[in-house]
């Protein structure tokens, strides 16, 4: 008898520690509107770097794609250049 109410105390303790740890970790409902999502700070400075550093990119790759060709232009002797033939 005193073994099986250990066990029922157990379960019953076991059983509160779950449902009070349950309802400690409810999230609120979600809000009204989905597509207010809240932008704070730091995530608009995160997006400002990100394209930033993407125009960097763009332009150096810009540049050495122009230094490419401007060195392979002057290195062939003959080119279809400017709709002119040399």
């Amino acid at each position: 008898m005193k073994t099986m109410n250990k066990v029922i105390r157990f379960c019953v303790v076991l059983s509160a520690l779950v449902c009070v740890s349950q309802l400690a970790s409810a999230q609120p409902p979600p809000p009204s509107n989905p597509a207010a999502v809240p932008i704070d700070g730091g995530l608009s400075i995160l997006l400002a770097a990100g394209a930033g550093l993407g125009l960097k990119k763009i332009y150096d790759i810009r540049k050495t794609d122009q230094q490419k060709v401007a060195k392979r232009l002057a290195t062939l002797p003959c080119l279809f250049y400017s709709g002119v033939v040399c």
